[in-house]
């Protein structure tokens, strides 16, 4: 009797687990990371005022479905850029494997890259070619 209730005790953690596993897998919970990647990714650029242009630069942000960068985002060239850099690029991969999973259309329209950045009213704005 012991055995069966191990059994069944074991069965049943297993089922919990995969059922949890499941639920991070859904388009919803796969949506919900993303933004919450932009969020942190926007809040990081925000908490900078931008005074200096030679202190910012860019990088491209997200995927297109049809391939390249989604956009760009500015961002200060301080002791948290490394992070910043890797939650891009977490941020990235994940948008690209969300387009693959659930075959995502674009506009497949090639985003330019800014030629630079000036600053007004302590933001960073983008020159554009």
């Amino acid at each position: 009797m012991k055995s069966l209730l191990l059994i069944f005790f074991s069965i049943l953690a297993i089922c919990y687990a995969a059922c949890d596993k499941a639920e991070l897998n859904t388009r919803p919970a796969a949506e919900e990371e993303l933004r919450q990647l932009h969020t942190a990714i926007q809040a990081l650029t925000n908490k900078t005022p931008c005074t200096d242009p030679a202190q910012w630069d860019f990088t491209a942000l997200g995927s297109k479905a049809c391939g390249g960068p989604a956009s760009y985002i500015a961002y200060p060239k301080n002791s948290e850029t490394q992070h910043f850099l890797n939650l891009v690029e977490r941020f990235t991969e994940a948008q690209l494997a969300f387009n693959k999973k659930y075959g995502t259309i674009s506009d497949c329209m090639l985003v330019m890259p800014p030629s630079g950045i000036r600053c007004e009213n302590n933001r960073p704005v983008f020159i554009n070619p």
